[in-house]
């Protein structure tokens, strides 16, 4: 709950596009939603967020990009021995993962603010009104995108919940720290393989961050287009040529995304045809990313 208000308040002041990414800022948000729900810290620990490279401020702004929340993790001050096994690597590791969880939630977050007011889905929904076409399209976008961003969800956290599982198993049959500190990295490196972001699948991570950044891009460009509609009369038409060129706009993302989701499928299946382990879960990725396939076939809508 403490995470799920933390990241929420991060995407909200990244849509107001406020400068979020300051330390006093972040910490004061942590602190906010720690004690929104009476979170306790053991007196030996410490957690602190940050962000690396904040001083980025052009690549913060862009709210249509997941690259916006690249550094965003936390640090950890542990008590011995505990940190042995929560090693300076560890930390790096699980801030790797933490991450890469946090923009796969903000594209499914961004997705499901994407709507139509009623003053315009009203009309929207009448055969002859002159924005029915692109509504339609729009929400049927978004219901693709959503599709494909909870089903890789899914994927991760189903894993991830089989591999912490293990770890918890694991690390009470364990006879001492060393081995603890073993067991967690290789555990730890599963996660990163589970998570597309071991040296192996960065050609897969690529793919999936275009793919989230086409969903961003259906935001920024539906949020746009909802702004014009409603500045208009109810029966006004927009000009021939700005419905054209917002239709070739749309387009545009659609193939995009379609192009990201055959490029990740592509990629995920000749891993996994390479796949020495199973347990990997190319195989795994690569079955929903069909699923997803074909759910797109059924779904699928032109502008033209």
């Amino acid at each position: 709950d403490v995470m799920r208000s933390y990241t929420e308040s991060i995407f909200d002041k990244i849509a107001s596009r406020a400068e979020w990414w300051h330390p006093a800022a972040l910490i004061e948000l942590w602190q906010g939603c720690a004690a929104e729900y009476n979170t306790v810290v053991d007196e030996h620990s410490n957690v602190q967020p940050f962000v690396a490279a904040a001083n980025n401020k052009a690549s913060r702004m862009k709210a249509n990009s997941v690259s916006c929340l690249v550094g965003l993790g936390f640090r950890f001050q542990v008590p011995f021995p505990i940190n042995v096994i929560l090693s300076e690597d560890a930390l790096t590791n699980y801030n790797r993962i933490f991450n890469f969880l946090v923009q796969i939630h903000y594209t499914r977050h961004s997705l499901e603010h994407i709507s139509i007011p009623s003053a315009l889905y009203h009309g929207a929904r009448k055969q002859d009104s002159p924005h029915h076409p692109v509504c339609q399209f729009i929400l049927l976008l978004r219901s693709r995108m959503l599709y494909a961003a909870n089903n890789l969800i899914n994927y991760v956290f189903t894993r991830l919940d089989i591999m912490w599982q293990e770890l918890m198993e694991g690390l009470e049959e364990c006879m001492d720290v060393n081995g603890a500190r073993q067991l967690h990295m290789d555990k730890i490196n599963a996660m990163l393989t589970c998570c597309i972001l071991s040296k192996q699948s960065q050609q897969v991570k690529v793919a999936v961050d275009q793919l989230l950044d086409t969903c961003l891009e259906l935001r920024k460009k539906s949020e746009a287009f909802v702004t014009k509609a409603l500045s208009m009369r109810p029966q006004e038409r927009m000009a021939h040529e700005d419905m054209l060129y917002t239709k070739k706009q749309f387009s545009k993302i659609q193939k995009n995304f379609d192009n990201a989701h055959f490029l990740l499928l592509t990629i995920v299946g000749k891993l996994r045809q390479a796949e020495k382990d199973p347990a990997h879960g190319f195989e795994d990725l690569w079955i929903r990313l069909n699923f997803n396939r074909y759910y797109d076939q059924n779904t699928f809508i032109s502008l033209w």
